[in-house]
């Protein structure tokens, strides 16, 4: 699903998601192996009669749907040559907000390395 992210899947029954994503390799700046990415993604109209959470209760008794967003972003660098060729290090960070479930904020550290066959 395009807008499945960390925190959340962004699939309520009835939500309407928007997504936005913008992605840059900085090898046009003479920087290969170094790329940034960052995606933004906001649901709304989320029908409270589904939700079983404390926050979707008062949302209820309010008469107001629900919302929520998340931002992530990626920088990552893989090397392109010698002893460490296509070892890749990414950080990856998080922030989600919903008007129906607890806020999350994550960091991940991630470390690949690209075998070829």
């Amino acid at each position: 699903m395009f807008s499945e992210q960390m925190a959340s899947i962004f699939a309520a029954q009835n939500e309407r998601v928007w997504h936005f994503r913008y992605d840059y390799d900085f090898a046009a700046l003479g920087i290969p192996g170094l790329k940034f990415n960052v995606r933004y993604v906001t649901g709304d109209q989320v029908d409270p009669e589904n939700l079983t959470t404390r926050k979707g209760r008062l949302l209820r008794a309010a008469g107001q749907d629900g919302k929520e967003w998340e931002r992530s972003t990626d920088i990552s660098y893989v090397d392109q040559s010698g002893p460490l060729k296509n070892f890749g290090v990414r950080w990856r960070n998080s922030t989600n907000r919903s008007t129906y479930a607890d806020s999350v904020d994550e960091n991940r550290l991630i470390l690949t390395y690209g075998i070829s066959f």
